[in-house]
């Protein structure tokens, strides 16, 4: 790989790089954690835990792909078995990288405890201030009810109900225009006038026109007359 495009980081040097206050900054941060939480869920589904969450144990490798774009790759230093591990579970890990994100984000990761989190399961709001809203409902999730979901498995389930509202509203524009075609598809209804003793088609702007073209002719004479 070229080593223009390609560099790594701790995650320790990555918070002092990228500050959520900075716009332009936002868009990577969430890119990383998502590369975090892939991992993560990679880890556990081959039966390992991450066994710590120190920002200098945890290693972002970032690379410049053919547009330009940033991509993400993330790694820990400190893996073990899940058999093996009696400090942390699956859902701890889940746990623990919620915090770390909202602390990171908040630029005060020193202030939030996993062990103790009582403070920010009852100020969360005021945390999700300064994090992507899209994002938030996920955070909020594992934070105040415990939810063991990853946050790649979130993303997909919205971007899914995003694409699934889109084709239904595909769907009904659809619908109303073949509504349209085939109201303009039908001929043309036929009245009965008993009065009249008379059967005729339903009035058209086509029947109109030789009497337009009749009424025409005789006002604009009267019109340049009264100019003349």
């Amino acid at each position: 790989m070229d080593n223009n495009k390609y560099n790594s980081m701790t995650l320790e040097e990555f918070a002092k790089k990228y500050d959520s206050s900075r716009d332009k900054d936002v868009p990577e941060m969430k890119k990383m954690f998502l590369s975090m939480d892939k991992k993560m869920k990679l880890y556990h589904e081959h039966n390992y835990v991450i066994n710590s969450f120190r920002v200098q144990d945890i290693v972002i490798y970032q690379s410049i792909d053919n547009n330009g774009e940033i991509k993400y790759d993330t790694d820990f230093k400190e893996v073990v078995s899940s058999n093996e591990s009696t400090n942390y579970t699956a859902n701890d890990n889940i746990f623990y990288a919620a915090c770390l994100a909202i602390g990171i984000y908040n630029n005060c990761l020193s202030y939030i405890n996993p062990e103790n989190p009582v403070f920010l399961k009852n100020n969360f709001s005021l945390f999700a201030e300064n994090m992507p809203l899209e994002v938030v409902p996920y955070y909020r999730g594992v934070i105040e009810r415990g939810a063991t979901v990853y946050l790649s498995e979130f993303i997909e389930a919205k971007e899914k109900q995003e694409i699934d509202r889109m084709r239904a509203e595909a769907e009904f524009e659809e619908k109303k225009l073949a509504e349209k075609r085939e109201i303009k598809k039908d001929p043309l209804a036929s009245v009965n006038n008993e009065t009249w003793g008379t059967r005729d088609a339903a009035f058209s702007s086509i029947a109109l026109f030789p009497i337009l073209i009749a009424l025409l002719g005789v006002i604009i004479p009267i019109i340049f007359s009264f100019m003349s």
